[in-house]
């Protein structure tokens, strides 16, 4: 997360997925610049070895390049049920069979050469419209690194998958426009670092990842990712087994979410981001949260009224951003917070009548800034609030009518700008302010009658 300050308001910039986004504008979780997986002009079908074949085990290794097939790998692939034609004979899975290297399967007949894998030491890469079957991959239960399906739009189901068990690194859905359903995903029980599914609008059903059990907890730093965006899904249930996201949990642009419980299990995030669910009207699935490493980002959810789901939290480690929620009356849920570690915005949130849900607060460690409230009418939620690192700017907030708060603050090594609230009266707040290392500036405020 980069966060950049202007002039007024901010913007927030994103780094997800190789999507660059603006908060305070829009976050935009869907219809990014599309970057997809790495083109492999030397890629490699790597070896295939049977460990259990009549004869013995058979180490096929030699190397080919993309688009060819050595002797040694044809005759693998047909001891594995591939008939002469190229199409799926009588399949038996029953051997294990180890493949390593690079696969592009961007035609139909690239499937083929991963046909009879059990095992594969590398990624499988499913880019472009040729590809419309994935039943020749029913063997397949591990990868040790990526499945990427990018771009590619003739698959409407991952039939063909259903023996597959754990995947490595990622996972990865993007812009896959005929996808119906993850169905066949029934026996996935881990995803070692990131699970992704951008902008595939026909899916509105992920129940096929209910055994899903883990992401990420192999490595527990910062890898280790949910992003879920611009898909048409009704629940997240099948994420009801995941307990810990190390990394960004990233839900955006859901059109039909109506709730996030299935997230109840979910105790430590990385990250918290939740932008453009317009449906959901509470955070109760989020009730067992109790650790953010990151920031938390509540922003353009046009029904939520309630963040009660996030009572546990004590410390936000990064940043604050509670915006764009036009029926948010409070932040109530907020309650048991006492530290910010970076800066805190709380703005645009048009029937935000208070923020005493803040009123544990003691430390932000950046700026305070608080604009475009239009129900705002104090800030006595701050009274608790003794250090502010950054700057504190309040101004556009139609509604406000005084600043009592805070008053436990000596020093401030930011500035302090206060204009354009048209009805405010009286300024009590920052009373106790001996020191302040830049500028204090109030203007723009027509209604005001007292500086204490």
């Amino acid at each position: 997360m980069i966060v950049a300050k202007t002039g007024h308001p901010y913007r927030v910039l994103l780094r997800w997925a190789g999507v660059l986004s603006v908060l305070g504008m829009h976050v935009g979780c869907s219809g990014a610049d599309k970057g997809g997986p790495p083109d492999r002009e030397d890629t490699q079908e790597g070896s295939r070895v049977d460990t259990s074949s009549a004869t013995g085990a058979v180490d096929t290794s030699g190397e080919t390049s993309e688009g060819e097939t050595s002797d040694s790998d044809s005759a693998a692939t047909v001891d594995s049920g591939t008939s002469d034609s190229g199409t799926t004979a009588e399949l038996s899975c029953d051997r294990t069979v180890k493949c390593s290297g690079h696969y592009d399967l961007n035609y139909p007949s690239d499937v083929y050469k991963a046909q009879g894998c059990t095992s594969l030491d590398g990624t499988i890469h499913i880019r472009g419209d040729k590809v419309t079957d994935l039943s020749a991959l029913k063997c397949l239960r591990t990868v040790s690194e990526s499945v990427w399906l990018y771009d590619a739009n003739a698959i409407r189901s991952l039939d063909g998958l259903e023996n597959l068990e754990y995947v490595g690194e990622d996972l990865i859905f993007e812009y896959v426009g005929s996808l119906e359903n993850v169905d066949a995903l029934y026996s996935l029980t881990e995803i070692g670092r990131h699970l992704k599914i951008i902008d595939v609008h026909n899916l509105t059903s992920i129940d096929g990842l209910s055994s899903l059990q883990r992401i990420g907890e192999a490595v527990r730093s910062e890898e280790g990712m949910i992003s879920i965006a611009g898909v048409d899904v009704k629940n997240l249930d099948a994420l009801s087994k995941i307990t810990i996201v190390p990394g960004y949990l990233i839900l955006g642009s859901l059109p039909q979410l109506q709730n996030l419980d299935g997230l109840s299990n979910i105790v430590s995030v990385g990250d918290l981001m939740l932008d453009d669910i317009p449906m959901i009207t509470n955070l109760d699935g989020l009730s067992k949260l109790e650790e953010v490493r990151g920031d938390v980002i509540i922003t353009y959810n046009d029904s939520l009224i309630d963040t009660g789901g996030l009572s546990n939290l004590v410390i936000v480690p990064g940043g604050l951003y509670i915006g764009g929620n036009p029926l948010m009356t409070n932040i109530d849920g907020f309650s048991s917070l006492e530290k910010v570690h970076w800066d805190m915005y709380i703005a645009k949130n048009d029937s935000l009548e208070n923020i005493d849900g803040l009123n544990m607060l003691g430390t932000v460690e950046g700026s305070v800034y608080i604009y475009d409230n239009e129900s705002l009418q104090n800030a006595d939620g701050l009274s608790a609030l003794s250090r502010i690192d950054g700057d504190v700017a309040i101004y556009g907030n139609s509604s406000l009518v005084s600043i009592n708060e805070p008053n436990e603050i000596n020093e401030l090594y930011g500035y302090i700008d206060i204009y354009e609230n048209p009805a405010l009266e009286t300024i009590d707040g920052f009373s106790g302010l001996e020191y302040v290392n830049s500028s204090v500036e109030i203007r723009d405020n027509p209604a005001l009658l007292d500086i204490s």
